[in-house]
Formats: structure tokens, C-alpha cells, sequence
């Protein structure tokens, strides 16, 4: 009898184990053509999405930092943005998610914090601030509005309007959606990797077969 355990990943780098009771060999599965191919479409789309928007919005979001630097009370906002400009400048493969939200919705899996979050995890008021609901979060994000949220959301609402004319920039325009939610309120949130493409392809890849093409 053989037991299937799947690795957690957001590449494709979803190797499944097969371990065999009886003679306990252990063979190593490589991920279906649809992983390969969605690995491979969201390494096109990061590569596309840092030329042509992320490197802009890294800029924009370091250079309002930048602004709000001098003003003391300004400072951990600024933070903020610099901990974002990271985000916006690969954000594919990665999602925000409340502060105190442990698990995948999809497959129950625990959240891995991305790189940067874990740079920044001193800008974490896990204790305070669990969610962006929360009472000192919202008073928070709502003085990030005024002071930059606004400008992020039209930044951003702008970029999508030109990558949707674009036709295939429309992908990107759905990112610069979820960047707006995100700019809108960031505290209480927190940066987490995303296997979305990966999803996706598994559903594809049972659909196909589900179509009896094996």
C-alpha cells in the first residue's frame, strides 16, 4: 500500500514522496506538466512585472519613505512603506493575509512569511494589531490613508488602467487590484508566499483528466 505525502511549496517544486511499506523504498515523484508550465508562466509574469511596473512602484514607495522620514511621527509609516516597496516589486507569488491568520484557506497548510516580512518583523504587532479590524490597527491605517495611502491607491488604480488597455498586461492589472487593498490598509497585515499559479494548475490538471485525456 502506498501513502502520498505532498510537500508544501509555492513552486512547483511540489516533489511528491511515495514511501512503500514493504520495502521501505522511497521514490520521488516530479510535479505534472500543468505545475512545470505554471512555475514557468509565473516566472515570465515576475520577470515582466519588475520591468515594467515593479521597479517604478519600488521607486515611488521608497521616495514617499523618503518624505515621511523627517517628520518623526512619519517614521514608522515610512517603515511601512519600505517594507512594502519590496513587496511591489515582486509581488507575484506572494499575498497579504491578517497578522493573527496561521492557515492556508485552500489546503490547511501553515502561511510561510515571505523574506521581507521576516526582514521587517520588528514593524509586527502581533499582540496589537492582529488584524487591520483591529481598533488600534484601523486608527492606524486610517492615518496611513491620509498621509500616503490615497496617492498608493491612485499609483496603483493608474498602472492598472494602462496595463489593462495593454490586453496582455491584464494579468498585471488584477495584481495592481489587490496592491490597492493592500495600500489602503497595511497594518495588521502581513506578507505571506502564495502558491496561487500552483493551485491553479492542480485544478486544471483535474479537470483534464476528469475529461478522461490522461
Amino acid at each position: 500500500m502506498l501513502s502520498q505525502h505532498q510537500h508544501t511549496s509555492t513552486s512547483p517544486s511540489s516533489y511528491r514522496i511515495l514511501e512503500g511499506t514493504e520495502d521501505n523504498q522511497t521514490k520521488i515523484e516530479e510535479p505534472s506538466l500543468f505545475v512545470r508550465l505554471a512555475y514557468g508562466y509565473e516566472k515570465i509574469s515576475l520577470i515582466l512585472w519588475m520591468i515594467f511596473n515593479g521597479w517604478i512602484l519600488f521607486l515611488f514607495y521608497i521616495g514617499w519613505a523618503l518624505l515621511l522620514m523627517p517628520s518623526i511621527i512619519g517614521i514608522p509609516f515610512a517603515l511601512f512603506l519600505i517594507k512594502f516597496a519590496f513587496f511591489v516589486l515582486m509581488p507575484i507569488g506572494y499575498t497579504t493575509v491578517a497578522v493573527n491568520k496561521t492557515q492556508d484557506d485552500y489546503d490547511g497548510q501553515l502561511l510561510e512569511d515571505a523574506p521581507h516580512e521576516r526582514f521587517f518583523y520588528f514593524l509586527r504587532f502581533d499582540k496589537y494589531m492582529p488584524a487591520p479590524t483591529d481598533t488600534l490597527a484601523l486608527i492606524c491605517n486610517i492615518i496611513w490613508f491620509i498621509f500616503c495611502g490615497w496617492a498608493l491607491v491612485l499609483l496603483h488604480l493608474g498602472f492598472c488602467v494602462v496595463n489593462a488597455i495593454t490586453i496582455i498586461g491584464i494579468g498585471n492589472a488584477l495584481v495592481h487590484l489587490q496592491l490597492c487593498f493592500v495600500a489602503i490598509a497595511p497594518f495588521g497585515s502581513k506578507i505571506v508566499k502564495d502558491n496561487f499559479y500552483e493551485r491553479m494548475a492542480h485544478m486544471v490538471e483535474v479537470w483534464y483528466k476528469s475529461q478522461g485525456k490522461k
